[in-house]
């Protein structure tokens, strides 16, 4: 099937592997068919595209090796990551314990404070039973001598008085018993004061020897809490960008796959196995030896009908082609072709890899039916080749 277009307006179909069209030489009157631009695209887009697949597949095994590295970092990451988080725990905990203690000693010293305000309560009154005592001793002791003094100033005439002499002796024992029991009163609470003192100054040093201590330790670990958080925030923000570039890297894998995968289909082990671009009936069957040539099939379909790309391929040509409409044509592997003619739109980027199925467009107005559909076509080298042959039998 002979299409004529002038060179002014059109461009050569673009080769695969995302190389820029060189421009035709303008010509006027120069007709130019599918198969001269399909053998004009193989000629010059084969061996790139052999170059082109050794380069991606270069690509692959240092991307390969780059994220193998990536992983490796990320376990390293994560392993130092565990030990600081250990670590941190670590402190963590004897920054409680500390606290604890703290707050141990703190209450001591509170209790102290209670227990000293009592002691000094009981003292202020043992003190004042202390003064009682002392008067009483005073004045048994001032009663004792007067008794002295008289006996001494009479020479002792009075000492025949038996019944005074023993009045005054029986008074004599009851004051120093009294005396006694307010010694021995006096005695005990000034035991138990100095044993309250004693238990007082022992509180007293274990705190003024551990609070200080128990500080400093304190403020060291909170400063190696600092650290760590600033070690972990460090490490998690490395362990991040390392999971982004990984991710960044796994992707581009995954596109490198695919265009290895696309460059490497092998269209010829799909004979007879693909479907059919759109749904529709067959108007025109392929005949290139029928005046004018008819190189593909044609399909009767509705307007608007979505055209599907019959196999894996990248898209390398995308345009409008006088009296064709727009034209996508797809190439598969280094070595098949397939055309979509007529079509209404398409939204396909030259340089696009597509998996099979892919929408490649909208049917249109189709000439040669008068009405909606499509013209398709395949070819292996510049040749073009039965497509109802390849396609699923119906």
């Amino acid at each position: 099937m002979n299409m004529p277009w002038n060179s002014m307006a059109l461009r050569l179909l673009r080769p695969m592997c995302s190389l820029r069209l060189c421009s035709l030489v303008s010509v006027r009157g120069v007709l130019c068919s599918f198969a001269v631009c399909l053998a004009l695209l193989w000629g010059t887009g084969q061996g790139e595209c052999a170059v082109r697949l050794g380069e991606v597949k270069a690509t692959l095994e240092k991307e390969q090796a780059r994220a193998q590295h990536r992983k490796e970092s990320l376990e390293r990451l994560t392993t130092e990551e565990r030990t600081l988080d250990k670590g941190l725990a670590a402190a963590e905990t004897r920054i409680l314990a500390i606290e604890e203690g703290l707050e141990n000693y703190q209450k001591k010293l509170g209790d102290l404070v209670v227990h000293d305000e009592t002691e000094r309560i009981a003292y202020e009154q043992l003190l004042k039973e202390k003064e009682k005592t002392e008067n009483a001793l005073n004045e048994t002791a001032h009663f004792l001598w007067e008794l002295t003094g008289r006996h001494i100033s009479t020479g002792g005439r009075e000492l025949f008085d038996w019944a005074r002499m023993d009045r005054e002796h029986a008074w004599s024992v009851a004051l120093f018993s009294a005396l006694g029991q307010h010694r021995s009163l006096l005695d005990k609470q000034e035991e138990d004061l100095a044993q309250v003192l004693g238990r007082r100054k022992k509180i007293s040093e274990e705190v003024a020897e551990n609070l200080p201590a128990a500080e400093l330790e304190k403020a060291k670990l909170l400063q190696a809490r600092v650290r760590y958080s600033q070690q972990l925030d460090s490490l998690r923000q490395k362990r991040a960008d390392a999971e982004e570039e990984l991710a960044t890297t796994m992707k581009l894998i995954e596109s490198l796959h695919f265009q290895v995968k696309t460059y490497e289909t092998d269209l010829k082990t799909l004979k007879g196995r693909i479907p059919w671009p759109v749904n529709g009936r067959v108007e025109k069957t392929f005949s290139p030896g029928s005046t004018p040539p008819y190189r593909g099939v044609g399909l009767r379909t509705v307007e608007g009908e979505p055209v599907k790309a019959v196999a894996a391929g990248t898209v390398v040509h995308n345009d409008i082609l006088r009296g064709f409409g727009r034209v996508v044509v797809l190439q598969h592997g280094q070595e098949y072709y397939s055309l979509y003619a007529y079509l209404q739109e398409s939204p396909m980027e030259v340089g696009t890899s597509i998996t099979a199925g892919t929408q490649v467009g909208k049917a249109g107005m189709y000439p040669v039916v008068e009405g909606p559909g499509i013209y398709f076509e395949l070819r292996f080298h510049q040749k073009a080749i039965n497509p109802q042959e390849w396609l699923v039998q119906r």
